[in-house]
């Protein structure tokens, strides 16, 4: 499952800091910058996904309890599969593989549909920060809102090349958005806005990214983690699995399997080389967020369950309704 995006933007991926350069965006006379977005939506972690029994959305609250968001879900079309979901703009963002999107301020108890642009996208992901809402689908098609997921625009990437990871979202840190996929396309990409993207100097892409909170960390490109200070030149070091995602706590790193049940935990990128894989999942893993705040893990898997962790080490199988319904999790939020 390679993307383009890679991971998701939000206290919960780790992702910190605000991108300048926005006061372009949704302006009106004399260069007027765009509408303040609503505070945050409260609430825990916020799992999406599908299968045979349609979308499915459950919510994690502080004491670890898993709830179906039913009417949530029904709000999508009912083939669909909901492969990213992120906190951004001071909504949640939820993309939907049908080419739909909605949003929530309640965490995702409600789901509103909003309306996006012409096109085809088979929306696979979803990130951003306070700023600005990010949804991204195959063929480097990104859509993005300014007013709290409401009104969705197109940025000037159109299509071809990379796709994008149903895993995670947006890396954003530093005053920079970066992106990262595999395919034979320009696979890296960065942004000052998220709204103008361009190539990266560094071109070996990965599955997923976050921002650790000084650095860019690309996952999934076989056995190798990738860093960059500023999402345009990256270095390679080695990790001890073939990577599908990584989450970073404010401690330690872990890194979950690509089509497998184990991680790998280590307090730095360079121990990830010599860290020892430990299985965890009853499936395979799809994705995984940490909580900055708390420096709670949570991981999920294609067979519905939930992992959580608050030291990446001792790890709690959580069943959510997404195990009942027999339907895979694809992205997760937190926070």
């Amino acid at each position: 499952m390679g993307g383009f995006f890679g991971a998701t933007f939000n206290g919960a991926a780790g992702n910190v800091g605000i991108p300048g350069g926005l006061s372009g965006l949704g302006g009106g006379f004399f260069g007027s910058h765009p509408p303040i977005p609503p505070p945050p939506s409260p609430g825990g972690f916020i799992a999406v996904g599908g299968g045979g029994a349609g979308p499915i959305i459950v919510t994690r609250d502080v004491s670890g309890v898993w709830t179906t968001q039913t009417a949530a879900a029904a709000t999508f079309s009912a083939t669909a599969t909901l492969r990213g979901v992120a906190r951004a703009n001071g909504v949640v963002v939820i993309a939907s593989s049908g080419d739909e999107i909605g949003t929530s301020t309640d965490n995702a108890v409600t789901v509103t549909q909003q309306t996006v642009p012409a096109g085809t996208f088979n929306f696979n992901s979803a990130g951003g920060d306070a700023s600005i809402a990010l949804c991204g689908g195959n063929g480097q098609q990104y859509v993005y809102s300014t007013d709290a997921g409401v009104t969705w625009q197109l940025t000037n990437l159109a299509g071809g090349g990379s796709y994008i990871s149903a895993q995670q979202g947006i890396g954003a840190g530093g005053g920079t958005f970066a992106g990262t996929g595999i395919s034979s396309g320009a696979d890296n990409k960065l942004s000052a806005d998220g709204v103008t993207w361009v190539a990266a100097t560094s071109q070996n892409g990965g599955r997923a990214i976050i921002h650790d909170g000084t650095q860019f960390v690309i996952a999934g490109r076989g056995t190798q983690i990738q860093t960059s200070p500023d999402g345009d030149v990256y270095a390679s070091s080695v990790c001890a699995l073939d990577a599908l995602s990584v989450a970073f706590n404010g401690t330690v790193y872990v890194v979950i399997e690509f089509f497998g049940n184990r991680l790998i935990t280590a307090a730095s990128i360079a121990g990830l080389a010599g860290a020892t894989p430990q299985t965890v999942a009853a499936g395979n893993f799809t994705a995984i967020t940490a909580d900055r705040t708390s420096g709670l893990f949570v991981a999920i898997d294609d067979a519905g369950f939930a992992y959580s962790s608050p030291d990446g080490l001792a790890w709690a199988q959580e069943t959510t309704g997404a195990v009942a319904a027999a339907a895979a999790l694809q992205s997760i939020t937190g926070p």
